[in-house]
């Protein structure tokens, strides 16, 4: 799978995530007066907050156990589906997508938190 289909399955997941969290983020402030530094196209600011939201995701990415973070890996950067995360755990397909409801639900839990 490309690149481009790889960015577009982590977007999906983390506009789910970013819908169920909905966490706001302080704007970048002018250093010399610390006022909010505001956009005169609104579409600008669009790319500071899929960076920061990115950033905040891979930080509570790590907060997860080393075989979660391996299934959160595989699932969200390799695209690899359920069936064929199960293959590699030698594991049932709904042993992981319980596995993944879970380290969804951690996620939107630490992103809601403020993290």
């Amino acid at each position: 799978m490309g690149r481009t289909h790889s960015w577009q399955h982590l977007k999906r997941f983390c506009d789910r995530v970013w819908a169920c969290a909905k966490r706001e983020c302080d704007p970048p402030c002018d250093e010399e007066t610390g006022e909010a530094v505001e956009y005169e196209d609104p579409a600008a600011q669009a790319p500071f907050a899929a960076c920061l939201f990115t950033c905040a995701l891979l930080e509570v990415l790590q907060t997860l156990c080393e075989e979660d973070r391996q299934v959160a890996e595989w699932y969200l950067f390799e695209e690899l589906t359920e069936r064929e995360i199960a293959q590699r755990l030698g594991v049932s397909q709904p042993a992981v997508h319980k596995q993944l409801a879970q380290i969804k639900a951690h996620l939107r839990q630490q992103l809601s938190d403020g993290r």
